[in-house]
């Protein structure tokens, strides 16, 4: 994870943008305080979205990777909560 302030940020946009694209988290900070972050989305999201839809595909033929029916997730969640 890199940490930049505002304003080393705004005096180097495109360096840090390089970077998060390669996979880099960089947090910026004012006054010592994070105040954002900045990472990169698509790889995140879409592994997230695949997965997501694994699930839902197991789920509704009734089966999943660990044989759990939806009830069962359910009361597990509601064990976690």
């Amino acid at each position: 994870m890199l940490t930049a302030t505002v304003t080393d940020f705004m005096a180097d946009v495109a360096s840090y943008l390089a970077r998060v694209e390669q996979g880099e988290q960089v947090c910026l900070t004012n006054h010592g305080q994070i105040k954002a972050r900045i990472v990169p989305d698509r790889p995140v999201v879409r592994a997230s979205l695949e997965r997501a839809e694994a699930l839902r595909a197991e789920i509704s033929h009734g089966s999943t990777e660990d044989d759990w029916s939806a009830a069962d997730y359910l009361h597990a969640g509601r064990r976690e909560s």
